[in-house]
């Protein structure tokens, strides 16, 4: 009998659990509920269910606006960004709200309190069809909160700062401080524009490109190299940590007062999807900038610190190396000294190993990655303003698995330069002591494993 006893026992101690678990699941959390810890709090003003919130109307001595909530938030007839998730908690703040202090008294002076004409309201529409009005006076003498009124209620009500802060605040608080939002990975072309100085930059998809290199982007402008990657992602990084410091104008109609001028100071980056983002750069005013982007008319402040990469020497964002190549996109590959030509043909057997045949013999693929580390470790040292004259004095020409070739030849400049012409183009110059070191190299494993 104890054991059946003690079986009820337990299905009633489930039953309660279960009933108490459900009670729990059914509490409403979207309206704002005053903490318990505040001793202040002594009166609900109002309480309802966010969700019935239509719309909010904030009007104060600096700003006037009105968010409308639906399946989308907007701001009435104004186009700027807008941070949704603020504007979200405006609505979870103005759900409910409780007074630290209630003055009731029938011979009030609205006067005294701020609230005869008071500058400071809220306009709050509901599902229902109802609405809520709340008027925000004058900061209490002990400056602990404000004083309130609430429709047509004979009360006059004190409310904390915080809560009072809503009423204050310009439409800028809820406005998105990020300018630029592009991840470097969904990044397929970029154009940094200042002035006469335009280098554009497009990722390599290692086919149709000119250049078949290791590098993830290359520039197309002012030169058709390879890029550093390191150096481009941290401008492109630069530009997605940008906030907004100041909303210095909506809807302008002339930028030229605050230095824009669209057509030469701009960055501009379009992603994989085709989708692009410009933004135009102003005049420098206390070390910020003003600037503006291509998805509003608005004009904006931010710091100029970040911005400096606008004025590199394009040759500060390419790899050094002449050509650097991968032995995997190549069928074949030939290189002439002195008359003396060497021709290389290549398979890719796995990601460690390769058939290398030379004139037409098979040799150890040791051999031939000797002499392909010295090629693509030829280091360009600076830029060269020269024209092919007579014979070059080295060449080399990679062959490529989609049948594109690429050839490169060195034309002594002076005693301390070797230009390097990439496809018959002449950018940059190696160092003539590296340069002939490398080849020194190269023509020494040759003539020692190859032309025995």
């Amino acid at each position: 009998m104890k054991k059946y006893r003690s079986y009820i026992i337990y299905g009633i101690l489930i039953l309660v659990l279960i009933s108490a678990i459900i009670l729990v699941s059914n509490i409403d959390t979207k309206v704002e509920v005053p903490p318990e810890t505040d001793e202040n709090v002594i009166e609900e003003i109002y309480s309802v269910n966010s969700d019935d919130i239509l719309s909010v109307s904030i009007k104060n001595s600096l700003d006037e606006y009105t968010v409308l909530y639906g399946e989308d938030i907007k701001i009435e007839n104004k186009n700027v960004e807008k941070d949704d998730e603020k504007l979200s908690e405006l609505k979870r703040e103005f759900s409910s709200l409780f007074a630290s202090d209630v003055i009731a008294d029938s011979n009030l002076n609205l006067e005294d309190f701020g609230l005869l004409n008071p500058v400071n309201s809220i306009d709050i529409s509901l599902k229902s069809g109802d609405g809520i009005k709340l008027f925000l006076g004058n900061k209490t003498p002990d400056l602990a909160g404000y004083y309130l009124k609430y429709k047509d209620d004979k009360k006059v009500y004190i409310i904390d700062n915080y809560k009072a802060d809503c009423f204050l605040r310009k439409l800028d608080y809820y406005r998105n401080t990020v300018l630029f939002s592009v991840p470097p990975s969904t990044v397929n072309k970029v154009v940094f524009s200042k002035g006469k100085n335009i280098c554009e930059f497009l990722r390599n998809d290692h086919e149709n490109l000119e250049i078949n290199s290791f590098a993830a982007f290359n520039m197309v402008r002012p030169y058709n190299w390879e890029v550093e990657a390191s150096i481009l992602e941290k401008c492109l990084d630069h530009l997605n940590e940008v906030e907004i410091l100041e909303y210095v104008e909506d809807n302008v109609l002339d930028v030229s007062k605050y230095g824009i001028k669209k057509s030469d100071n701009f960055i501009s980056v379009t992603d994989l999807n085709g989708v692009t983002k410009t933004i135009y750069l102003g005049s420098n005013k206390d070390g910020n900038l003003y600037i503006m982007n291509n998805e509003s008319n608005s004009v904006y402040l931010v710091s100029a610190e970040g911005f400096e990469f606008l004025d590199y020497e394009p040759i500060v964002y390419l790899q050094q190396f002449v050509a650097l190549r991968s032995i995997d996109d190549l069928k074949k590959f030939s290189y002439s000294f002195d008359n003396s030509v060497s021709q290389f043909e290549i398979k890719v057997i796995d990601s460690d190993n390769h058939d290398i045949k030379y004139n037409n013999k098979l040799i150890d693929q040791k051999i031939f990655k000797e002499i392909y580390r010295e090629i693509i470790s030829i280091k360009m040292a600076g830029a060269v303003d020269y024209k092919a004259q007579g014979e070059p004095v080295a060449q080399y020409t990679f062959i490529y698995n989609n049948d594109k070739s690429e050839t490169v030849k060195y034309y002594k400049v002076d005693e301390r330069k070797i230009a390097a012409s990439v496809n018959g183009k002449i950018y940059f110059y190696a160092d003539a002591t590296e340069f002939y070191q490398r080849i020194n190299k190269i023509n020494e494993i040759i003539n020692k494993n190859l032309n025995k």
